[in-house]
């Protein structure tokens, strides 16, 4: 059994909500109806929440980032997170989920129930700068071990060191192959669209989500210049209409790495023809697409596309 520590000696620090949603001066006080009753409460990112640098447990889900637990419910917690899986590390050892990170850090766990537990990453990238918030959801069990990302969110500040998706993604990876995750699930498109998750490794999860990022594809083929469509067909030999076709027309999901790879160069050869406006044609044939999506940790193949990806980043320098 994995041994958890219940202490932290930390001294705590401030991170505004407003980097989980929406801009600060956007959120206002909603009617919302609870047990027959109308109750005022403030939307998720008003106010500021008091969290201890590093590692914390929290008392409620629902008030994961503000809950402090007393000595009894953190006790329970520590035993549901024993109970969960002989492979869990220690509580503390979630805050290899922020290496890279700026100074200012932390991570609070709330075990719901045995095998079932959500964690929350925060991250100032200087004191009153908030940077980066993660929402994850794990449920393990017999037949599934599974992780949920349920929102990331990275805010660039000017003229501040922070950290980039590559970063969590390579911590993630990390921290779950230890723990023994099967998947990473997400959706696809709630902030810079599909065009994104495809280059870690991410798939539709199903034939239909596969479906549905056709249909974005073949709209956003209509808006490619003719310039480059030339550019395709002189490089390639072939025309790019056929080309997006064969690879939808597969009945396999993973065939939406083909396509984020369209204008992947040959060796040797520039690849100036087949870029579109700062970004490459297949993540432009994927943007506003919007699909459910899994990362197999399983699946060899999948990840040594992600471990390539995440080499080639680390070699610029951009992962540690």
């Amino acid at each position: 059994m994995p041994v958890v520590s219940t202490n932290s000696t930390q001294s705590p620090f401030k991170t505004p909500r407003s980097h989980a949603t929406l801009p600060w001066e956007k959120h206002r006080f909603r009617i919302v109806k609870w047990a027959g009753r109308k109750i005022r409460v403030s939307k998720f990112g008003e106010r500021l929440v008091s969290l201890q640098r590093g590692f914390s447990w929290a008392k409620w889900w629902c008030t994961a980032l503000s809950s402090v637990p007393n000595a009894r419910s953190q006790e329970a917690q520590v035993r549901l997170w024993c109970e969960s899986s002989t492979r869990l590390p220690r509580g503390e050892d979630l805050l290899d989920l922020t290496n890279g990170f700026p100074a200012d850090t932390a991570v609070r766990l709330y075990v719901s129930r045995a095998g079932c537990f959500r964690f929350y990453i925060l991250s100032d990238a200087a004191p009153g700068l908030p940077h980066l918030f993660a929402k994850r959801k794990v449920h393990l069990s017999a037949r599934r071990r599974v992780v949920t990302h349920d929102l990331v969110r990275i805010v660039k500040v000017s003229g501040v060191p922070g950290t980039n998706g590559a970063q969590v993604m390579a911590n993630a990876v990390k921290v779950y192959r230890t723990m023994g995750i099967q998947s990473i699930h997400l959706q696809a498109g709630l902030s810079a669209g599909g065009a994104v998750w495809p280059k870690f490794g991410f798939v539709p999860i199903s034939l239909r989500e596969w479906r549905k990022v056709g249909e974005t594809v073949r709209a956003n083929l209509k808006n490619v210049p003719e310039p480059y469509k030339a550019g395709f067909s002189a490089r390639t030999g072939g025309m790019l209409s056929v080309a997006v076709e064969k690879i939808l027309n597969t009945r396999d999901p993973v065939n939406i790495l083909l396509l984020h790879s369209l204008d992947s160069s040959p060796a040797g050869q520039s690849a100036q023809a087949l870029v579109f406006q700062n970004g490459r044609l297949g993540g432009f044939l994927l943007q506003k697409s919007r699909w459910k999506g899994v990362l197999d940790l399983t699946n060899p193949e999948i990840m040594s596309y992600f471990d390539d990806y995440i080499g080639r980043k680390r070699q610029a320098g951009q992962v540690i």
